[in-house]
């Protein structure tokens, strides 16, 4: 899995994308929800239609923003429990 490295670089940058949005709008009272960039647009699209078709049986123009979300997750948890395990 060499993309491994991937996911977890864009699980952080989506992480402090997602924080300063909030933080912002928390000062300014605009919608989070106009600020924030889609899930879907945030992800290298080559790498998208990669993982859908050959990890997750799907298109990247099915794949839902939630499912994206819920299979980096589920893979980067799994390398970390794995290299703790490891250690």
């Amino acid at each position: 899995m060499i993309f491994i490295h991937t996911l977890v670089k864009w699980k952080c940058v989506r992480q402090e994308f997602d924080d300063a949005v909030e933080a912002r709008c928390a000062t300014t009272e605009e919608d989070k929800t106009k600020m924030l960039r889609c899930v879907k647009n945030s992800f290298n699209r080559q790498l998208l239609e990669t993982l859908c078709k050959f990890e997750w049986n799907t298109t990247a123009d099915d794949v839902t923003e939630e499912r994206i979300v819920a299979e980096v997750d589920k893979t980067v948890n799994n390398v970390i429990n794995d290299s703790i395990i490891a250690s």
